[in-house]
């Protein structure tokens, strides 16, 4: 489970830092899905 925004990091984020975040989050998400996908492919 990947936390972000104002209630996932617990912090008041103005709509500008919360789109950041959100968008930091799903990059970590896309990331992780590709190692985990390159990790099937070698298995």
């Amino acid at each position: 489970m990947l936390l972000a925004g104002r209630y996932g990091e617990w912090e008041y984020y103005n709509s500008d830092h919360a789109f950041l975040a959100g968008r930091k989050t799903a990059e970590a998400a896309r990331d992780f899905l590709e190692a985990l996908a390159a990790q099937a492919k070698s298995a």
